[in-house]
């Protein structure tokens, strides 16, 4: 057992200097923006929005590196009960940076 986690410590450091990274991102809003048009709105809700996605690098000499990511947002926007009718949509974005 301790074999295997020396190894497994030893391979992991191997990998973190590869010239090449790979990974994902992500993230959420931690915010509930009430104040806008849509929320105003009876019972309007903004609060599912998120972004996920992989990213892809090189690492350069002197400690530099380049990266880019291609980041997928969905956003939702749910209204409440409007003169008798509720709905929702959602709008899905792809972003390369």
């Amino acid at each position: 057992m301790r074999f295997l986690c020396g190894l497994l410590i030893l391979s992991l450091n191997v990998f973190a200097a590869s010239p090449v990274i790979f990974g994902a991102r992500g993230g959420a809003s931690v915010n509930n923006d009430t104040n806008t048009v849509a929320g105003i709105a009876s019972g309007a809700s903004l609060p599912k929005t998120y972004v996920v996605g992989p990213t892809v690098g090189i690492r350069l000499p002197l400690g530099f590196s380049v990266e880019g990511d291609a980041l997928y947002n969905r956003q939702n926007l749910n209204f409440g009960e409007i003169g008798g009718f509720s709905g929702s949509t959602h709008s899905d974005a792809w972003s390369f940076r």
